[in-house]
């Protein structure tokens, strides 16, 4: 039998590849789909459980042999893929095709075979960028010498690929910005498919929560959860909450990590790292998400399954749910945020949650997963969200 494969190296509850893969091998045993599968090295039921600070020894290295030691573990690193790329090839069948998840795994393994294979990025950016921007500022490396080991890389792997797979032919708009490198995609390769969101469970009633936090009763929340980084948009919501000085009738809240600190407020709790977010969401009055680049952000998708209106920027995938919902719970900001309009907006937003189980619906996740099946074996058309 045909079987076509979403290969990364660990799944767990949550955003980016580790938490895609794991809602779709849920759902592929749900609908009983024998002919896709997700392998993965290491799996979790943790949300957020896998997370690590990646190097940590580099930060006791004298700062001028820090890049030495940053390359020397990014050696170690490809030589981690590469082993894996040859477990992956010695495990797979004539008759299994590889989707892969994580861009490093697929050049490992493009570099040992001829064999066919897609890939499915999942960063706002192109990975080089987000991983040099990430090891620049906590490590102090030189940020072009880390861009041109992966960059190259990342580049090899896209040409090589079938297919690019994503879930909006928008979510590749902010890759390779502005480089040297002059790299496009080829459109003819570029196949959107349908993502899904599970509703987030829900532990912890509001009023419960609010007391345990400490927010005063009579006070809308504002709610950030994500990544505390200028692509994430938290240096905007900083902005918000430090005009929020003096207020009574707003609260803000934030849970993530990250290289941008949480501001100081008396209208604004930092949580730090939250692995209850569902009862999160549904605390907040209103989720702001203003990511500089995006995607395919499933927070807001999430804010909404538990009835909390969303404000997105129109970044990459962003821009469809602005699309699909605008004032059905989702408003587009296109400019600067404006405190006053977004408070309005708790007062004004009316939400469709039929409307965003119907479009992000498992039924719809599993039949564009088997289009895909189809393209990549019988040729079939190209499908589009």
């Amino acid at each position: 039998m045909k079987k076509l494969i979403h290969v990364t190296g660990a799944i767990r509850p949550g955003g980016g590849p580790a938490g895609y893969l794991y809602n779709l091998k849920e759902m592929l045993v749900e609908f009983d789909v024998k002919s896709i599968a997700v392998k993965a090295f290491v799996e979790s039921n943790k949300r957020g459980g896998l997370s690590s600070r990646k190097f940590k020894l580099i930060t006791y290295a004298p700062q001028y042999l820090r890049i030495y030691a940053l390359k020397g573990l990014l050696f170690l690193r490809a030589m981690k893929y590469l082993f894996d790329a040859f477990r992956l090839l010695r495990a797979q069948k004539k008759n299994e095709y590889y989707v892969f998840h994580d861009q490093m795994m697929a050049y490992a393994y493009s570099k040992i075979t001829d064999r066919e294979f897609s890939v499915m990025p999942h960063q706002p950016v192109e990975l080089s960028k987000e991983v040099s921007m990430e090891y620049s500022i906590r490590y102090g490396v030189d940020f072009e010498e880390v861009y041109d080991f992966y960059a190259d890389k990342e580049i090899q792997v896209y040409k090589r690929s079938q297919y690019i797979i994503v879930p909006h032919l928008k979510s590749l708009d902010a890759y390779f910005l502005n480089t040297r490198y002059g790299f496009n995609f080829d459109e003819k390769k570029i196949i959107s498919i349908v993502s899904t969101v599970i509703e987030p469970e829900v532990k912890k009633n509001k009023e419960a929560l609010r007391v345990e936090l400490g927010i005063p009763k009579n006070k809308k929340i504002i709610g950030f959860i994500g990544r505390y980084t200028k692509n994430k948009g938290f240096d905007v919501f900083n902005e918000l909450v430090n005009k929020s000085t003096g207020s009574e009738s707003i609260f803000f809240i934030s849970a993530g990590m990250g290289d941008i600190r949480a501001p100081i407020n008396l209208n604004y709790k930092d949580l730090g790292w939250y692995e209850d977010v569902g009862s999160l969401i549904n605390l907040c009055d209103l989720i702001v998400v203003p990511n500089l680049h995006a995607y395919f952000d499933l927070l807001p998708i999430e804010a909404l399954l538990l009835n909390t209106p969303v404000v997105i920027t129109p970044a990459g995938g962003s821009a469809f749910l602005i699309e699909c919902f605008e004032d059905k719970g989702v408003y587009g900001f296109f400019g600067d945020f404006d405190l006053s309009q977004t408070l309005k907006l708790m007062e004004t937003l009316i939400l469709d949650k039929k409307l965003v189980e119907r479009v992000f619906s498992k039924e719809a996740f599993i039949n564009s997963q088997l289009s895909l099946f189809d393209r990549v074996f019988n040729g079939g058309k190209k499908q589009g969200c």
